[in-house]
């Protein structure tokens, strides 16, 4: 073969090569097996690179592969193509399942193989997948959320999943051979389900209808049914399958969906915002609006709004841009500004709350709500505007109020509010202390406006009647091109023609009654002032008013200042400052503090140590520092000090910490030495008292006991028969016994109390076998005065862990008093019960009731209500004190509700066990 000849050759390869698709691995083989052109893929995948590759061996290559053979078969079968599957494997071990297309072409008289390999990993795995779904197919038939029916055309049911038998209430075998149609679906949907099948059966071949079925209850059920048919070769019906969706509870929330819509359609329609939908673009129009967008748009109907372009409503191109931009980054926007222009032109501010959605056909659509914000939006830049003159007028006052310089602060405020208003002169007027003359006190003005002081610095009061009129009432006067003066400001209205004036604004300064008044003027300008501008000038009055104020109360203050040094120097009490920083010193004080430490000048006290004054040690001093620091003051702090002539006796001290002044305790101190001496003086006759109480009352309390043993003996009747009058008087002597008895327990309780000795003794019981002890001897005293009693337990658990024995006195102080304090023939109610952590037990009568204006002393000791003598006249006032106490010191709590006449109820909650 010549040179020529192979380059034809080679290029007839090339485009054989080139028909095939470039995706596949494509090579040229000779009859022996060599390679004689392989494309890219067949070269990456041979893994030989495109050097090795051509006049490669493809029987070394694909070892398993018998090429012989195959040439023999592509040959044998003239011309036509041949396909194997060949798993390869290649030189990184990775196995790759190929199909291998093999066809057989004479090139320059030659035959060679064009040989092409394509991957079939994803098939096979479909065809795995396609083996696992029949398996998994009679699962789903059997398992899937439908009722699935196989039918012979007459509609005799051959076979039925388990999900049919389970929403129909049937076993299968139940089912199995019955009619379909004539015993399961409900009477008057039958001729519809035979007119279904039979579209099915006919040319329809699948066919979807709804009806009722009824369930083995009688219940009906809505199913959606999609019919097809399965025909022999012949075209004959074989079999009917029937797929059914129980509809039931679909139908049920599709009708509440439609009762809902109908509502939120209502709801949209009222609505004050506007609510839309619109193709999101800028060409798109709206396709829902409600009629508050027509409203907003200044439409005549909603066919007119969505009529019109969305983005030609937009005001500003670049704000219509990058809410754009937000909604398709976020998806959501909520809150944006935004200027549009209605129907009619007009200008609007709106609030936009939008987010993008996917209709079904595919477009993209803006959901929203606009709201009109134009009045609003005016507003808050209205006050913005005023923030900022606001500001302006405080940057120009800073600075000069801690100072005192009231005259330079308001020439500054009158600068800055004079140059806001663009004004070219600000001057204040103020009536004479006589009330004679109007005077012009301060001003500020351009330069080339004269001086108002040269010209008027003085104007009679009377002559300026108007002004002061309407100053006093708080009346803003304002006189441009479009508001002139009227007829009874005849001076104002001379003195505007001849000074030239073109616009002037005059705002009072202070309130009713008071003349005072800020003008500002223009020369050069007849431009008419805002009620933004008005606004700010009122913001600058208020300032300068307050300046004024100060200014004329300075001097008054300072007096004031002097003549409070002056009683604070000569106050009987002592005044005095503690540097807190240690080691804390005493930095200043008053004379009768001086005195009080018996100090002859003041350098001897000043900056002395408080170590050194505290009489008690550096302990107290410690103490009271940590005091001072933790509370930030001290209350009627008792100390010990002693003089710097070594005099000790006792002060009274109470004060904070500057919060001006870091670092700094100011307090006042108090001698109470003699009141300390007394105190001691009382505690112990206090404690005499008590001893003595103690004393008697152990004394009395032998002779009392035997007088009870004695009586308790002849009651028993032990020495001999009593006639019924001796048993009555000596029951009354016994019951007079016993009072006395108890009142001296409740003293000697009470003493206890006082000086702390009483002993708790806890144990774990239920409170209702300590009712249960209390209990006869409450009812005994109720039948003697016919009061009916009433018991309820709530609850069974009333366990706490307590001290029984001050428990029982505390039912008993209680449940004694309310038969002690109820009538004749009234009512009593007891009940115990759990109340949140606690147990709690409650008392309630139909009593005397006690005084409003006393319930707030019930439970001092010795105190009794003054209705409470009336029906018992001997008690001590100590017993709710004492009951109090035992609540208390159980971690409990005891109160009481009670209307005068009515009644009261007594109540105590201790913790559960």
């Amino acid at each position: 073969m010549t040179k020529g000849e192979k380059s034809d050759d080679n290029r007839q390869l090339a485009a054989l090569a080139a028909d095939l698709v470039v995706r596949e691995a494509v090579a040229c083989l000779d009859r022996s097996g060599r390679i004689l052109y392989a494309n890219r893929s067949a070269i990456k995948l041979a893994g030989l690179g495109p050097d090795g590759i051509f006049g490669a061996d493809v029987g070394k290559l694909w070892k398993d592969l018998d090429w012989e053979g195959i040439w023999r078969q592509v040959s044998e079968r003239e011309g036509s193509r041949m396909f194997i599957e060949y798993d390869h494997v290649t030189r990184d071990g990775h196995r790759c399942p190929l199909e291998v297309s093999f066809f057989i072409e004479t090139v320059g008289g030659e035959e060679v193989a064009m040989v092409s390999a394509r991957d079939i990993s994803e098939r096979r795995g479909l065809l795995e997948s396609l083996r696992l779904y029949r398996n998994r197919s009679r699962k789903y038939f059997e398992l899937a959320g439908l009722i699935y029916l196989v039918l012979k055309p007459n509609g005799e049911i051959l076979d039925i999943n388990q999900t049919g038998c389970r929403i129909l209430g049937y076993g299968k075998e139940e089912l199995i051979g019955r009619n379909w149609i004539g015993d399961f679906v409900a009477g008057e949907f039958r001729e519809e389900a035979k007119r279904a099948q039979d579209r099915a059966i006919g040319d329809d071949g699948h066919v979807v209808f709804e009806n009722r079925v009824l369930g083995k209850d009688g219940k009906e059920m809505t199913v959606v049914w999609h019919n097809t048919v399965l025909r022999d070769e012949t075209g004959k019906v074989n079999l009917v399958l029937s797929a059914g969706t129980d509809m039931t509870e679909s139908r049920k929330v599709e009708e509440r969906a439609r009762i809902s819509e109908r509502r939120l359609n209502t709801i949209l329609n009222s609505l004050s915002v506007g609510v839309f939908r619109n193709v999101f673009d800028p060409k798109g129009r709206f396709t829902e609006v409600n009629p508050a967008l027509v409203r907003m748009m200044e439409a005549d109907s909603e066919e007119q709004v969505m009529s019109v372009r969305v983005g030609d409503l937009y005001w500003d191109f670049d704000k219509q841009v990058d809410f754009g931009r937000k909604i398709l980054r976020d998806g959501f926007v909520r809150g944006y500004p935004m200027e549009m222009r209605t129907l009619k032109g007009k200008r609007i501010w709106v609030s936009m709350t939008a987010t993008t959605v996917r209709g079904e056909d595919g477009l993209t659509y803006m959901d929203g709500i606009m709201e009109d914000i134009t009045s609003r939006r005016e507003a808050e830049e209205s006050l913005r505007w005023q923030l900022e003159i606001s500001q302006r007028l405080s940057k120009a006052a800073y600075g000069y109020i801690s100072s005192g310089d009231y005259d330079r602060l308001i020439g500054s405020t009158l600068e800055a509010a004079g140059r806001m208003l663009r004004a070219d002169r600000v001057c204040i007027a103020t009536l004479s202390p006589d009330g004679k003359f109007i005077e012009y006190t301060h001003e500020w003005k351009i330069d080339s406006i004269p001086p108002v002081a040269v010209r008027m610095s003085k104007v009679p009061a009377e002559r300026m009647a108007w002004s002061i009129d309407q100053a006093r009432n708080g009346k803003i006067v304002r006189f441009d091109r479009e508001n002139d003066m009227p007829k009874e400001a005849v001076f104002e209205r001379n003195l505007v023609k001849e000074v030239g004036l073109k616009a002037m604004l005059v705002i009072p300064l202070f309130g009713e009654g008071q003349y005072g008044s800020m003008t500002f003027s223009r020369y050069s300008s007849d431009e008419v002032w805002g009620e933004q501008e008005i606004g700010a000038a009122e913001l600058a009055s208020g300032l300068l008013a307050g300046a004024i104020s100060r200014q004329e109360s300075a001097a008054e203050l300072v007096e004031s200042k002097k003549q409070m040094e002056d009683i604070v120097s000569h106050v009987n009490l002592g005044i005095l400052q503690f540097d807190m920083t240690p080691p804390v010193r005493l930095v200043d004080f008053n004379e009768p503090t001086a005195k009080m430490m018996e100090a002859e000048s003041r350098e001897d006290l000043k900056d002395r140590m408080l170590d050194d004054i505290l009489a008690e040690g550096r302990e107290k001093g410690r103490e009271m520092v940590e005091k001072i620091v933790r509370d930030g003051r001290l209350v009627r702090e008792s100390l010990l000090v002693r003089s710097l002539k070594g005099r000790e006796f006792w002060v009274e001290l109470s004060g904070g910490l500057d919060p001006r002044r870091k670092g700094i305790f100011g307090g006042v101190i108090s001698d109470i030495t003699q009141r300390k001496e007394t105190e001691g003086k009382v505690r112990e006759l206090d404690s005499l008292k008590n001893t003595f109480i103690q004393v008697v009352s152990h004394q009395v309390r032998t002779p009392l006991n035997s007088i009870r043993w004695s009586l308790e003996t002849l009651l028993s009747e032990e020495l001999g028969k009593l006639t019924q009058s001796q048993k009555d008087f000596l029951r009354v002597v016994y019951m007079a016994e016993t009072e006395i008895l108890a009142r001296l327990n409740d003293m000697l309780t009470a003493l206890d109390i006082e000086e702390n000795r009483v002993v708790f003794h806890r144990s774990r019981f239920s409170l209702d076998s300590v009712w249960s002890s209390v209990m006869p001897d409450i009812s005994r005293r109720c039948r003697l005065k016919e009061i009916s009693l009433n018991y309820e337990q709530a609850d069974s658990d009333l366990n706490v862990d307590a001290d029984a024995e001050k428990i029982r006195e505390v039912i008993t102080i209680l449940s004694e008093n309310a038969v002690d304090y109820t009538p004749n023939g009234g009512n009593i109610w007891v009940s115990l019960r759990r109340s949140g952590k606690g147990v709690r037990f409650e008392v309630r009568d139909s009593g005397i009731g006690i005084p409003e204006s006393e319930r707030g002393r019930i439970f001092s000791r010795f105190y009794r209500a003054t209705n409470a003598p009336i029906m018992k006249p001997d008690a001590t006032g100590l017993a709710l004190a004492i009951a109090r106490y035992h609540v208390e010191q159980h971690g409990g709590k005891i109160g009481f509700d009670s209307e005068e006449g009515k009644g009261s109820t007594f109540w105590f909650e201790i913790p559960a066990a």
